[in-house]
């Protein structure tokens, strides 16, 4: 049930924000590799590929810096504004070695904003499109790599999703439709916001040490405001209002975006040629070559996850109002009302005796095997990344005016190679 034009104040209760602390937890490497070993590479790979990039940022100048920065604070503040906060309190991460606020957040996901979504911005950068294509070459490079993570995160249990939340009821290999959505909106503003910044002729003169405070500014407004616009345009009317399927809202999204992309490929002033930037183009195959490489070598219905979780109850019909009373969700996971098919665990391999209290926000549940289309939708993310991080390595044919001028007069300031 859906009451956003007018909240249901009466079922809307106070609800307190998670605790932060201890604000960051070390744990055994070995306890994680007992029950969930994918979980632990997957986490060692995105930190090391992280600062493997940072080696990139530096030498690349300060618009790469304040990228980064700003991916940080925006994918930040949204992540831990979601886990920490009951009225949405619609994702459960697993334990992790190194976790951070509460045991809620693991620090490699932190990273991910930093990898993920800050490599598809610099990779859109490539080109040199215009503003909106270059921020739907992001967009559409951003969403199919967080995609990939999404997909295989999930069926090996590095998380779960709320199972009755009716903005996560349309999914993909179990996966929230609604999720590919919001990122794709995100990264779109945040692409176009970061690029008005960064070539306004007062940006070179921002003191280096300001930078993290524009950075701040500008990654939250955008991934925290500005997103609303278009995830509440192609969403919230096409899903919420007029009943279509999310699949619709995202294909619209997407087509927006490629043919967007396709004319600014075509119509570029300057002509394109193949011109791989190797560090970034090689860092963004490590990625793809991790996420291909996990199903391959893993076992999803061995894993037994213990987390923070949806709270267990076996009142599989006890509702609750969220997102401050404007939509009506399922308060309990129960084992009959679990699907292996959509939530990708199970409670198989508990006894009913050994089965949580009614109540218990921290408990085990089972991995299930690989079914259903799977591993269509990993193959197609997989090429789909791939495509798209191709197609980021094209670059102008010839040289800007500003550059053929530059060198006639005889100019020997070099541009940043952010720039």
């Amino acid at each position: 049930q859906i009451d956003l034009l007018s909240f249901n104040f009466k079922e809307k209760k106070v609800k307190k924000m998670h605790e932060i602390f201890p604000l960051i937890t070390f744990r055994d490497p070995r306890e994680l590799w007992e029950t969930q070993p994918t979980y632990l590479v997957a986490e060692m790979g995105l930190i090391l590929l992280t600062l493997f990039l940072g080696k990139s940022i530096v030498a690349n100048g300060r618009t790469f810096f304040f990228y980064a920065l700003a991916c940080f604070f925006g994918g930040a503040l949204i992540e831990l504004y979601t886990i920490l906060e009951p009225n949405i309190g619609n994702f459960y991460h697993s334990m992790t070695a190194i976790m951070t606020f509460g045991d809620r957040e693991p620090a490699y996901m932190l990273c991910c904003y930093i990898f993920i979504q800050f490599m598809a911005l610099v990779l859109a950068k490539n080109p040199q499109l215009s503003i909106l294509g270059e921020a739907c070459l992001a967009a559409l490079l951003g969403t199919f790599l967080i995609g990939l993570l999404d997909v295989v995160g999930l069926k090996f249990l590095w998380w779960t999703w709320h199972n009755g939340d009716p903005l996560y009821a349309d999914r993909n290999a179990g996966v929230p439709i609604a999720s590919g959505i919001w990122f794709l909106c995100s990264t779109w503003c945040l692409s176009m916001t970061l690029r008005v910044i960064a070539e306004a002729k007062w940006f070179k003169s921002v003191p280096l040490l300001l930078l993290p405070v524009l950075a701040a500014i500008a990654g939250p407004f955008a991934t925290l405001g500005l997103m609303n616009i278009p995830m509440s345009l192609s969403f919230h009317v096409l899903v919420t209002y007029l009943k279509y399927h999310a699949s619709v809202a995202l294909l619209v999204l997407r087509l927006f975006s490629f043919l967007t992309v396709l004319w600014s490929l075509f119509t570029h002033p300057r002509g394109l040629r193949f011109a791989p930037r190797y560090d970034l183009f090689l860092q963004t195959l490590a990625y793809l070559a991790l996420f291909a490489s996990i199903p391959l070598l893993g076992t999803p219905e061995a894993v037994r996850r213990h987390s923070f979780s949806q709270p267990f109850g076996r009142d599989c019909t006890a509702t609750e109002p969220s997102f401050w009373g404007a939509f009506q969700r399922t308060r309990y996971v129960c084992p009959e009302g679990t699907d292996p098919q959509r939530d990708h665990y199970s409670f198989d391999c508990i006894s009913s005796a050994d089965l949580p209290a009614d109540g218990t926000t921290q408990y085990t549940v089972c991995g299930v095997p690989i079914q259903g289309d799977w591993w269509f939708q990993l193959y197609y993310l997989l090429a789909g990344s791939f495509f798209l991080t191709l197609l980021a390595q094209l670059a102008p044919a010839t040289t800007s005016k500003t550059a053929v001028s530059a060198a006639a007069t005889g100019s020997k300031k070099k541009p940043l190679k952010a720039e």
